[in-house]
């Protein structure tokens, strides 16, 4: 059997599935109805957590040991703090949603 008849046939065995009946719709539509959307985004989002987090204080430690960095070079430390200043500060951010409550409510 081609694998196109084995997932229409397994999608008509769930004729009560939200998840069923919007693959059936096929590719014109490429996004799911709202609250499907949000679940799935809400899933994958919980699914990749560690490698987010990993990320995120990745991130914020490297943009900390530019900034240490640059100072200790002393060459044009005044631009070169404030750009390490802006993203410290909001890879810091990113790395707090990720290990906060707020992450799960996005």
């Amino acid at each position: 059997m081609a694998p196109d008849m084995v997932s229409r046939v397994a999608l008509g065995a769930l004729p009560d599935s939200p998840y069923a009946a919007e693959l059936q719709r096929g590719l014109p539509a490429l996004r799911f109805a709202p609250p499907l959307e949000a679940e799935y985004r809400r899933a994958y989002l919980l699914r990749n957590r560690t490698l987010i987090r990993v990320a995120c204080v990745a991130a914020a430690l490297l943009a900390l040991l530019r900034g240490a960095e640059q100072a200790a070079s002393g060459g044009r430390v005044v631009l070169s703090l404030i750009d390490v200043a802006v993203v410290g500060s909001s890879s810091i951010a990113l790395a707090t949603i990720a290990w906060s409550a707020a992450f799960e409510a996005v």
